[in-house]
């Protein structure tokens, strides 16, 4: 089962794209999405009532959980037979700064064989999260935006040094979505 973590800041567009990559190969894409895995355990406990709490969530009790997470998801991804997408993040902006969003521990459990980094123009994020009611989101400054995105290039960089995966970076251009999901099944080998 080849594992492709996908991974960019919120609102450029990462579920979006891998949203229409499953409709066009729904037998060779199993789409899981790790904060998910996160939430549920964290609700199961009482800690949280939905995701955008997770990230003040304090840092050992977000360390746990991801180890819990990346359990669930590597047991349950092991019968499938086509590449499994992990929707997850590089870092995760917290009141106490930038958290790793996979640790060592982590990656070496997954062993991705792909991190795909989804990447748009900070003021397209901007713009897109102001339109985003379905979420909490921080409003970020276009620059705070451009360096998360250049923290999550670090961490796609990392993923490779430490596991050995290759790195692709995709173009999320507003109004281009399909163009960004055909070059990410492109990368991994549905297409």
């Amino acid at each position: 089962m080849p594992v492709c973590l996908v991974i960019g800041v919120p609102g450029v567009g990462k579920s979006t794209i891998m949203d229409v990559l499953k409709a066009k190969y729904p037998d060779k894409i199993k789409i899981v999405i790790y904060g998910d895995y996160m939430v549920d355990i964290a609700r199961e406990e009482g800690l949280v009532r939905h995701r955008d709490e997770m990230r003040k969530l304090p840092t050992d009790v977000q360390k746990d959980l991801q180890e819990r997470a990346a359990d669930r998801i590597y047991r349950e991804s092991l019968s499938f037979g086509g590449v499994v997408l992990v929707d997850t993040h590089g870092f995760i902006k917290t009141p106490n700064g930038f958290f790793p969003g996979l640790p060592e521990r982590i990656l070496k459990l997954l062993n991705p064989s792909f991190t795909v980094l989804i990447e748009a123009d900070p003021e397209e994020i901007a713009s897109r999260r102001a339109k985003d009611e379905t979420r909490e989101r921080d409003v970020e400054l276009e620059d705070l935006i451009r360096l998360h995105q250049e923290l999550n290039r670090m961490a796609a960089v990392t993923y490779a040094t430490l596991t050995g995966c290759n790195v692709v970076i995709i173009r999320n251009e507003e109004g281009k979505i399909e163009k960004s999901a055909k070059e990410l099944a492109k990368n991994i080998g549905v297409a």
